[in-house]
């Protein structure tokens, strides 16, 4: 209803879930986001129907909007809510690793972090997702190599699950770490799943430096044809005919050969 009064007009399905999603449900939130939407071109009309081309940034307004919310934190507590924006959801083992339960019981009381049951594990994220998207934004490259490194070693610490495998060598990609060209290489195909097609390249590249071989360079032909690198694509599958050690591989260079044309 908020859409339709503003732009006066229907709004397609997915730009409305979205606007919903990112605003979740906060009038001023929203009010901003369609606001920046308008302003940067990312919403357009097209044949009577509202619809969102692009990502919409961050205006100066809303980033202002956030900001004032974390204004008062202590330099630990705001560093709880930073390593949250990086690593979110998190278990609560691992936030107690990183501070103290009293720091987390005054962040959920001022709405900033909430806690949720999933199963067997308590999480903890942002209470709300535009503290994520913002903050990740705002984050120099230093502070954020730095929350990473805190983050892998307290997943590390308190026992990493197979569930977390994106997450923590996406970490070690981010601070240098060395780690397996299993891990790696595993973490290539998650993000793959996930349609991360860069992420996929950045871990898969890792794995192969690591020594993942044929596997790597498999997934990363597969990484360029779908964006868009079918030359790229072509002469890397055209190297790993003559690599492929058994008829396994020899069928699975041939099936992406033929995809790639």
């Amino acid at each position: 209803q908020l859409l339709s009064h503003h732009l006066g007009g229907p709004i397609e399905g997915t730009t409305r879930h979205t606007l919903y999603r990112r605003s979740a449900g906060n009038a001023l939130f929203f009010r901003e986001l369609l606001s920046s939407a308008l302003e940067a071109g990312a919403i357009t009309n097209e044949g009577g129907l509202w619809h969102l081309e692009r990502d919409i940034p961050a205006s100066p307004r809303l980033v202002e909007l956030i900001e004032g919310r974390l204004a008062r934190l202590t330099g630990e507590e705001r560093e709880i809510v930073d390593l949250l924006a990086v690593g979110e959801p998190l278990e609560i083992a691992v936030v107690e690793r990183l501070t103290s339960t009293d720091r987390v019981h005054r962040l959920e009381q001022q709405r900033l972090i909430s806690c949720e049951q999933q199963g067997d594990q308590l999480e903890v994220h942002l209470a709300h997702p535009l503290y994520g998207e913002i903050l990740r934004g705002e984050l120099p490259v230093l502070h954020r190599r730095q929350l990473c490194r805190k983050l892998a070693e307290a997943f590390e610490a308190t026992g990493a699950r197979p569930k977390d495998t994106l997450r923590l060598a996406t970490w070690q990609l981010e601070i240098g770490g060395i780690t397996s060209s299993i891990t790696m290489l595993e973490a290539a195909y998650e993000a793959w799943k996930l349609h991360d097609l860069a992420l996929s390249e950045r871990l898969a590249e890792s794995a192969l430096r690591l020594g993942a071989g044929f596997d790597a360079k498999l997934l990363l032909a597969h990484v360029l044809r779908a964006t868009g690198r079918a030359q790229e694509a072509a002469e890397r599958l055209a190297s790993l005919r003559h690599e492929a050690r058994s008829d396994d591989q020899r069928a699975r260079v041939a099936i992406a050969r033929i995809d790639n044309l």
